[in-house]
């Protein structure tokens, strides 16, 4: 049985609306980015989203740094961190999950099972450990970054929202949850039988009497016992002990 989850979008035309402002990067303005970006941040804000939706607007977010960025030392330094830590995130963001096993393994072969480029390992863990990598080497690597989450994650989700929008089956309802139409039966109201009959007032009051002379009969610190010497206790439905 399929497990449904909950995503932060309302439908997945949201989501191809989504790939399709990221994707191609070159055919976007900057304003279409920073859009797109505060769209994901928004996501993140409803609710966990994919790790390759957070790496591709992390990696949008850098590029949009760079091309902002002044000419001078310490904008080649903030570009420089931002391009860095949008690669480090991408790395983490597909390999961590991906660690099932009891004893953790390298992200070499956890990059190797996924089919990740190793560069990316080896970037990350130069941005992590040792000296960043020039602005050149980051700049190539953001771009082979997002062209591998377009043929590994986008294209597929593309596909098989067109695929499932060009079948015959009926669209599901757009809720959570789906509702019967069918009204409530409420059951008949019987009538009581004959063998269940109200006692009268007088009655009630016979029960009443007889229930406090038999209670003067009992020793108060017997009440609660269900025996007695040799004889036995057993319970009325008025709750009372009788021999």
């Amino acid at each position: 049985m399929h497990t449904p989850r909950i995503v932060p979008w309302a439908n997945p035309a949201e989501l191809t609306a989504l790939c399709a402002s990221f994707y191609p990067l070159d055919a976007h303005s900057p304003a279409e980015l920073r859009r797109a970006v505060a769209t994901v941040a928004a996501y993140e804000i409803r609710g966990r989203v994919p790790p390759a939706v957070g790496a591709t607007a992390g990696l949008a977010a850098a590029v949009l740094a760079d091309v902002d960025s002044e000419t001078d030392a310490a904008g080649a330094v903030r570009v420089q961190l931002a391009y860095s830590m949008a690669l480090v995130r991408f790395v983490n963001g597909l390999l961590d999950p991906a660690q099932q096993s009891q004893h953790a393994l390298s992200l070499s072969v956890l990059a190797r099972n996924m089919r990740l480029p190793l560069v990316f390992v080896n970037v990350r863990h130069a941005a992590t450990h040792r000296a960043l990598p020039p602005n050149p080497v980051l700049r190539a690597l953001a771009m082979r970054a997002l062209d591998w989450l377009w043929h590994n994650f986008w294209s597929l989700i593309s596909a098989s929202v067109d695929s499932a929008a060009n079948s015959t089956k009926p669209p599901e309802p757009n809720r959570r949850y789906v509702l019967s139409t069918r009204p409530m039966s409420i059951p008949p109201i019987r009538p009581p039988s004959s063998h269940h009959k109200r006692r009268s007032l007088q009655q009630m009051a016979q029960d009443i009497k007889h229930f406090k002379t038999r209670l003067r009969k009992v020793p108060g610190k017997q009440l609660y016992r269900w025996r007695k010497s040799s004889r036995a206790w057993t319970t009325t439905p008025l709750g009372i002990c009788q021999s």
